[in-house]
């Protein structure tokens, strides 16, 4: 009689090795709110006609805010929300912007194992797959290019 190996470890450890403390510090370092603001509000506004006044004025409530107090628990609420729906490129965004404004690696992975839980394992692992490629797309940026437009244009690559 065979005994068969342990499985591999599988889960959220191997994503906490992608994006080392120096990665995090940069891409926080590279943040701009005014370009994440102004590249928000124009992904919102744009499908509409001219002159949404409502969707202007609720962009503006809700992005509109400079003060980095409200960033964090904003992108909290907004990761999970997202990852409660499936995700996609918004999700994948939204991660790198609460990376960026102050979440850590080991925080975002247990947030989306609760979502999880409420939204199914499914949801779980797309957002496992996301941020899998997040992460990856952001390692591989180089120093220099951790500002906040290239860090979006590189998720939007990898995320399409």
């Amino acid at each position: 009689m065979s005994v068969n190996p342990p499985p591999p470890e599988l889960g959220p450890l191997d994503l906490r090795g992608i994006l080392g403390p120096e990665h995090l510090a940069g891409l926080r370092a590279g943040y701009d709110n005014a370009a994440m603001r102004g590249g928000a509000t124009h992904a919102v506004v744009a499908p509409f006609p001219p002159g949404s006044a409502s969707t202007v004025a609720f962009m503006a409530s809700y992005v509109g805010d400079d003060t980095p107090h409200t960033w964090l628990p904003r992108e909290r609420a907004t990761i999970a929300v997202l990852a409660s729906q499936g995700g996609g490129q918004d999700l994948a965004i939204h991660l790198y912007w609460g990376l960026a404004v102050g979440m850590e690696v080991d925080e975002l992975l247990h947030m989306l194992s609760t979502v999880g839980v409420y939204a199914g394992v499914s949801r779980y692992f797309g957002s496992l797959k996301l941020c899998r490629a997040v992460f990856t797309a952001l390692a591989a940026l180089p120093p220099d290019k951790l500002d906040s437009r290239s860090c979006v244009g590189a998720i939007v690559v990898a995320v399409p």
